[in-house]
């Protein structure tokens, strides 16, 4: 019998490997209520369709964070420094733009859909490259 989880927010892109993960997640965890997560940074022709695919796929929420321009250039300058300083120190194997974005910014700023961060103190322990710590306070001052 499989381990019985409630809930799982996900990463959404709307690509193979995020729309095939629901209904397997779904069938090997016992049915757990999936969040779906996409960030808009103004890519309005990747969203488009995005929230009715992951419905179809077998998501129960969806949600698209939207990020201010303030918000990005932040996240695109923590994100250059973090590859920037792994040319030193091995934080991370994913350095290419687009994954970066997607795997580690994305990702982490997905805990935003699950509490109310605003004005709360997190603590983030062993985060390594900075994830998700950074990213939320960037994204959640």
């Amino acid at each position: 019998m499989s381990k019985k989880i409630e809930k799982i927010v996900l990463a959404y892109s709307g690509g193979l490997d995020t729309s095939i993960i629901i209904p397997w997640l779904k069938e090997n965890y016992d049915n757990p209520y999936i969040i779906a997560v996409a960030g808009n940074v103004g890519q309005m022709d990747e969203l488009e369709g995005l929230e009715e695919k992951a419905y179809k796929t077998g998501a129960d929420k969806f949600y698209a964070l939207d990020l201010s321009d303030e918000i990005c250039r932040q996240l695109c300058d923590f994100g250059r420094a973090m590859v920037k300083q792994n040319e030193v120190m091995n934080l991370t194997g994913i350095t290419e733009d687009a994954p970066v974005a997607k795997l580690h910014l994305l990702d982490s700023l997905t805990v935003m859909t699950c509490a109310d961060l605003k004005g709360k103190t997190l603590i983030d322990v062993g985060c390594g490259a900075g994830f998700p710590g950074v990213p939320l306070k960037i994204g959640c001052p």
